[in-house]
């Protein structure tokens, strides 16, 4: 007994802190300088300038970046603001280790569950940039540890500061709220405590106690900061911001959702694939008998623990149902898994336990199950030899670069709207935290976040034209009296009356019909741009790059050289170059389905080179089975082959796979090649 305990002292006292201390050198290491891409820019540039970050807010988020920016490192303010993802995930490992310490009464195996939780890649990777989610998985493990202190004490302090947690979680990420039920199911085993005035009294102001931090909202937005979403000054305000009402208050997002039997159980098969993949698949094997070996212990706290699993990953990730069309969504969705992976890992311990009792009918000697225990080991050192270069954000730039090229380009004193997450988050640390190209006015395409320069200008145009009423019109016409002073350049060009958008880069100029550059000058000038500019090619990035949000960031540069393409083709027809620029980006990105489809319609509609075309879309549609791209294939047959028997095959193959007729859909689609 005596040995037992002085082992276990050397492990709390000395081998646990020592491990964190380790680790927090690794991660630090590893912590990226880059804005990375995703929500990482719009979350440490609100941080940075004292604003207010996307919807909900995430105002704890906010605060503490706030203070880390502060910091007097010689180090860029994304690496500041990204320690508060390094210092939650050694919390949250250490907070894991004594829960688990406790509800087992393994030292050993607590700390062997923390160890290969620190190393598992999505864990290891979003402790390496300024997320949210790190910071939520701190959360989520400190209400379901005091949750279990009030389940096995009723001690009223616990039920306290578990309500407070649970108010204060709701302030760094609401997906915090699908534990909430795993927290009714611990403590109501002491109901009777529980209702009574003074507790639930309490209880209620413990909870708004932990929304405090909302209080920062609209003494931010108040000093009309460059990251303002909402500008949420008043309660109105506040609340849909806090409600997400800009992405709807139940939607993970403003995208179509994935629907049918068939699409959720890919995106379950993904869901399981990413999260065994990133805990190995001896970890979830070890799970798996936990979950075993805790239904056997105690009914309540299994149910409780499988509830916070379940519904913060297979029913979350279901009900959510991110359209897997791209790297990015896949990015985006793969954020969210990461909750739910690490609440599997508390049942890591549980199917240790259920192995050491297992060998010990096995072997006679204590020895010999010690020496088989010893092989365990080896997971969390797997993990880390696999994970190590993947999770070195240390010399990445290829975010901070996106922005800069979006920038660099630009005439001096032009205005930039920007479109789409990551070039708009990217741009906006660039240009508000790093102060690059001051000159130019950054305005985001539907304004959630900064409607200030746009505001003027409309409040000056109808000064100047004497306008009172509403103007259908309005928009264009105050970006027509804008263009007259400053070049005006958008990422995702809308279609307005009389203006052409001529590609240039990352974005487009706006550019009356009238004024079309000559074809000469234009691609070479073109040409010389896209050289300097030296895109990112995605055979050449790095491990580090290769996550599912950076790995997208090549498909920018390869979308902007398919513009190019197209604006030659449309306005010039000259099929070569635009076929050259059509190469340049699948040089960029092999796996950019559009640069395929739109080198496809050039060869069949402008060449007459069926068989290339057909290759081509085949390959389109190999990486991305869109609707529209078997429509094009169609085409093809039809107007390029003119081969009646391929016509007749291809037609009754599109009625069986999508249940309606190819002539009859082409007729519906009034933008078949876009």
């Amino acid at each position: 007994m005596v040995k037992k305990k002085k082992n276990g002292a050397i492990i709390s006292k000395i081998l646990v802190p020592l491990a964190l201390f380790l680790l927090g050198l690794v991660y630090i290491h590893n912590l990226t300088r880059d804005i990375f891409g995703g929500d990482v820019g719009d979350l440490v540039t609100a941080a940075a300038v004292f604003g207010v970050a996307h919807p909900s807010g995430y105002p704890t988020f906010t605060l503490l970046g706030v203070l880390l920016n502060q910091l007097p490192f010689n180090i860029p303010p994304v690496t500041k603001i990204g320690l508060l993802s390094v210092f939650a995930s050694l919390a949250s490992l250490l907070v894991y280790f004594i829960f688990m310490k406790k509800m087992t009464k393994n030292l050993t195996f607590s700390m062997l569950g923390m160890l290969t939780l620190s190393f598992s890649f999505l864990f290891w990777l979003y402790s390496e940039i300024p997320e949210v989610f790190i910071p939520n998985i701190l959360f989520v493990f400190l209400v379901l540890y005091f949750s279990y202190r009030f389940f096995e004490s009723k001690k009223e302090i616990y039920l306290f500061i578990t309500v407070f947690l649970c108010g204060l979680s709701l302030t760094n990420h609401h997906t915090a709220v699908l534990v909430f039920p795993s927290v009714l199911i611990m403590v109501s085993r002491h109901l009777k405590f529980i209702f009574t005035k003074r507790i639930i009294l309490f209880s209620l102001l413990s909870f708004i106690a932990g929304l405090l931090p909302y209080i920062y909202v609209p003494i931010a937005a108040s000093t009309r900061p460059a990251i303002n979403w909402d500008s949420a000054t008043n309660i109105p305000a506040l609340i849909k911001l806090f409600l997400r009402f800009d992405y709807g208050t139940f939607s993970s997002g403003n995208f179509q959702k994935a629907s049918g039997i068939y699409e959720l159980f890919v995106l379950s098969k993904v869901y399981f694939q990413h999260v065994i993949t990133s805990i190995s698949i001896p970890s979830f094997l070890i799970i798996l008998l936990g979950v075993y070996q805790l239904f056997k212990l105690n009914r309540r706290l299994f149910l409780a623990f499988l509830c916070a699993f379940f519904l913060s990953g297979p029913i979350f990730i279901t009900y959510a149902a991110f359209p897997l069309s791209n790297a990015f969504i896949y990015g985006i969705s793969e954020r969210f898994y990461i909750l739910s992976s690490t609440i599997l890992m508390l049942f890591f311990p549980f199917g240790m336990i259920l192995i050491k009792n297992t060998l010990r009918r096995v072997f006679s000697k204590e020895i010999l199950v010690n020496i088989v225990l010893l092989a365990f080991w080896l997971i969390p050192l797997f993990l880390f030899i696999r994970n190590f270069e993947k999770t070195d954000l240390s010399h990445i730039s290829i975010g901070n670069k996106l922005a800069q090229d979006a920038l660099k380009f630009l005439p001096r004193d032009a205005v930039l709207v920007v479109d789409g997450d990551t070039i708009v988050t990217n741009v906006w640390y660039i240009h508000y935290v790093l102060k690059v190209r001051g000159d130019i006015k950054v305005v985001q395409k539907g304004g959630y976040a900064n409607t200030y320069f746009m505001d003027e200008e409309e409040k000056r145009y109808k000064k100047e034209n004497n306008i009172k009423d509403d103007d259908p019109k309005l928009t264009q016409n105050v970006l027509k009296n804008i263009a007259e002073e400053r070049d005006i350049f958008f990422t995702s060009p809308v279609a307005l009356d009389g203006i052409v958008w001529v590609p240039q880069g990352l974005a487009a100029r706006y550019t009356p019909k009238n004024e079309i550059p000559e074809e000469i000058e234009y691609i070479k000038k073109q040409k010389v741009l896209w050289k300097e500019m030296k895109p990112p090619k995605k055979r050449e990035l790095a491990k580090a790059e290769r996550n599912l949000i950076t790995l997208f960031i090549p498909i920018y540069y390869a979308s902007g050289l398919v513009k190019t393409g197209d604006f030659i083709i449309q306005n010039y027809g000259n099929t070569e170059e635009a076929i050259y620029f059509y190469k340049q980006a699948l040089d960029i990105d092999p796996d950019y389905s559009q640069a395929y489809v739109h080198l496809a319609a050039v060869q069949f509609d402008q060449l007459g080179q069926c068989r290339e075309a057909e290759i081509n879309l085949d390959r389109a549609l190999s990486i991305n089975p869109l609707p529209q791209y078997f429509l094009i294939k169609y085409l093809n047959y039809k107007n390029c082959f003119k081969d009646e028997d391929k016509i007749k095959k291809y037609r009754e193959f599109f009625r069986k796979k999508f249940n309606q007729d190819v002539e009859q859909k082409i007729k519906q689609s009034t933008e078949v090649l876009k």
